[in-house]
């Protein structure tokens, strides 16, 4: 594993996918101070100031990617497994890979890839974790809509837990091949998940409100809607109550 640790980059993920297009191997990691243009789901910016963790990793294996639906699901259980037992307790994980404190976002993963036809050669999956506040004016939109480490866990170091999810993300990559391996990570995803909140999946310019009740195989979300289970992959899932009030 190498890893370059820089003060100020745009995006940890855009510049690990310039380094993967140069030939970079597997399992290099950029970490960052701060980043100017980090990026997040949906074409959106992740808001990223001194104290936080951004970082990212390349996956590069012999015979390309396979399964790429499962990775978002394991990054986050990595950053789950990385927290340990007194801090797992307070958060859970919204589908693909949001781990939410209390309702807010405590953290984020976004995945990038690179298509040759039907071929995968790498993937770079990026972290975004609120460690600490810092003095940091919080912008107006992300107002009351962050959570930060601190608060669960005074003084955590970011290096440590660094550290601990790219251990616990690489132990992980076994599940990329072996079934019942990701049949057990399917597990223990789901235990720490947040059920029974009525969530508005949109992609597109198509809508589906409905209930999550389990992981798909592949990875995906299976929803219980008024037609019956419909189970999505891709797109921008939110809570119903937070989507209809902004629309008022």
């Amino acid at each position: 594993m190498i890893v370059h640790r820089v003060q100020v980059v745009d995006s940890t993920n855009l510049h690990l996918m310039n380094m993967a297009r140069k030939g970079a191997p597997s399992w290099t990691v950029v970490l960052a101070d701060v980043q100017t243009g980090g990026l997040g789901r949906a074409g959106r910016t992740w808001w990223s100031p001194p104290g936080g963790l951004y970082m990212s990793v390349l996956i590069r294996p012999e015979g390309g990617i396979r399964n790429q639906s499962r990775l978002p699901i394991l990054a986050s259980l990595a950053v789950l497994d990385a927290m340990g037992e007194p801090l797992l307790e307070a958060v859970r994980v919204k589908w693909p890979n949001d781990i939410l404190l209390e309702g807010k976002k405590l953290a984020g993963i976004l995945v990038s890839s690179r298509m040759e036809g039907a071929f995968i050669p790498w993937v770079v999956t990026g972290f975004g974790l609120n460690l600490t506040r810092s003095g940091q004016m919080v912008p107006e939109e992300l107002e009351g809509r962050l959570a930060f480490f601190e608060d669960i866990s005074p003084g955590i170091s970011r290096e440590d837990l660094a550290e601990a999810i790219l251990k616990e993300f690489q132990r992980l990559q076994i599940c990329l091949e072996d079934d019942r391996a990701w049949t057990d990570a399917i597990k223990r995803w789901t235990a720490r998940a947040a059920w029974d909140t009525p969530y508005l999946h949109r992609e597109g310019q198509k809508e589906t409100e409905g209930v999550p009740v389990r992981l798909a195989l592949d990875g995906g979300l299976v929803l219980r809607t008024e037609k019956g289970e419909v189970t999505v992959h891709s797109g921008e899932i939110t809570q119903a109550s937070q989507t209809l009030e902004s629309r008022r």
